[in-house]
């Protein structure tokens, strides 16, 4: 009898197992966006050194220059960290973010002159961006676990490349009626967004994220190297590229996220920026000026979907 048991739980395994590689499960909004979640954290201590241009209606460039120091835990506690290197009015200036499980990220904002981490939560969601960027703190980090909603919309077809179409809402009670905050588009080999816009309050378009030079990592998942956001409202750009990327846990131990790390290791550094003038022929190369709106449908309410 106990062998019979045994017998139909590995036909119903291997029965289960066809169908999903014959892709007759269909797959949920969730499934699609806790994949992408994975792949983004299978690198669980990465070290990058950054290079940012901004530019603004008039063509004006700024840049900026960062370290990013990212750990994943083995309870998965998330700690991530943003030094600013140049230009010389940020220089030492850091971003903590702490996680434990899916509580409420902890923010801290560290300033040479004090020497001493301070809590700064509104740092976390400001659509104003970071420090003249058009990136927000949460849409620099990408790997927190967050309390979204999601809704899978029609797949979409891009040159042989099938992509999955999300449209994210805030999780908040009595929210039948709002509208997507944002809408990503999903590589479907990959489980990796390629492509997402955002919305204000009212459904309207505001900005756009792309990601550009994708390559597989040390997990054989994809990784992009170079990242760009448009601000619709401001007519301002930011792009942003990834000079140098290490995997080590040394580089990234649990002392880096510490004041006393923050105040030895302050700027300057010997870093290698990439030149402007590389970054402005790859940004117009790619043709990434341009919004592609063909992934938007006329934004629904939640209630209506």
């Amino acid at each position: 009898m106990q062998l019979f048991k045994w017998s139909m739980l590995l036909v119903s395994l291997l029965t289960t197992s066809s169908a999903i590689a014959q892709g007759e499960v269909e797959l949920t909004a969730l499934d699609i966006m806790d994949a992408v979640k994975n792949n983004l954290k299978a690198e669980r201590y990465v070290y990058e050194e950054i290079s940012a241009i901004l530019t603004d209606q008039s063509g004006h460039r700024d840049t900026r220059q960062l370290r990013k120091f990212t750990r994943i835990s083995d309870n998965n506690v998330i700690k991530f960290l943003l030094v600013f290197d140049k230009p010389e009015e940020y220089e030492g200036v850091a971003i903590l973010v702490e996680q434990v499980m899916d509580s409420e990220p902890k923010v801290y904002l560290y300033l040479p002159a004090s020497g001493e981490l301070l809590k700064h939560l509104s740092l976390w969601n400001d659509n104003e961006g970071l420090f003249g960027m058009d990136f927000s703190l949460s849409q620099i980090s990408f790997i927190f676990n967050d309390n979204y909603e999601y809704v899978r919309q029609a797949d979409r077809k891009i040159t042989e490349v099938n992509y999955y179409v999300i449209d994210v809402y805030e999780n908040a009670e009595n929210s039948d009626d709002s509208l997507p905050i944002m809408t990503h588009q999903v590589c479907q080999d990959d489980m990796f967004i390629t492509r997402t816009i955002f919305y204000d309050q009212h459904g309207k378009i505001i900005k756009q994220l792309s990601t550009h030079d994708l390559n597989k990592n040390s997990e054989n998942v994809l990784n992009a190297a170079m990242l760009y956001m448009i601000d619709r409202r401001k007519l301002h750009s930011t792009l942003i590229k990834v000079n140098k990327r290490v995997v080590s846990s040394s580089i990234v131990s649990n002392k880096v996220f510490t004041a006393n790390w923050m105040f030895e290791n302050k700027p300057p550094l010997d870093l290698s920026p990439t030149e402007e003038e590389q970054l402005e022929s790859e940004l117009i190369d790619a043709n990434l000026n341009t919004f592609d709106e063909s992934i938007v449908k006329v934004p629904q309410n939640r209630g209506h979907k």
